[in-house]
């Protein structure tokens, strides 16, 4: 009993001695670690940054697309011609019927711009079809979205 004792005791005296260099982080590994971390959280913020953009630039791009395939439809269907007025920030319907005209304008959330050539400012429908086809691109930094309207009246939108 002696013996196991004794070996006891040295064992918790050796413990004692190495504990206090083995218990802890050291300062260079907490660099470290601290580190990698900030490089995570930036890659993320820049991530989610982009996610959040997304959804409203795809949203914007669905309402213009809407907007131009039901001028389309309405210059077919009552065989007036219609116009759309394009700028930066804003598309500008202008409804003709028999009886009179009704502007309706879709303004751009801010930081979106509507870029498009600047000979298609105005684009002209008449029943028979679109006088022109124009390509149009909607950014938010650096997203962008493509609509496509072709001379037969087609719209294709793509994020």
């Amino acid at each position: 009993m002696e013996t196991f004792s004794t070996v006891r005791r040295l064992l918790m005296h050796m413990h004692r001695l190495n504990a206090p260099s083995e218990s802890g982080y050291y300062i260079l590994e907490l660099l470290i670690v601290t580190l990698l971390f900030g490089v995570l959280i930036t890659t993320a913020s820049f991530t989610f940054g982009d996610i959040s953009v997304a959804p409203s630039l795809k949203n914007e791009g669905a309402k213009i697309a809407d907007i131009l395939r039901s001028t389309v439809i309405r210059a077919k269907i009552t065989a007036v011609r219609q116009k759309i007025q394009l700028t930066s920030h804003e598309v500008t319907e202008h409804r003709s019927t028999l009886v009179g005209e009704s502007i309706v304008v879709h303004e751009l959330p801010n930081k979106m711009v509507l870029s498009f050539p600047p000979s298609r400012k105005i684009l002209r429908f008449s029943p028979e079809g679109i006088t022109s086809g124009v390509s149009l691109t909607l950014s938010q930094g650096r997203k962008a979205c493509h609509i496509v309207l072709s001379l037969r009246g087609r719209v294709v939108f793509s994020c």
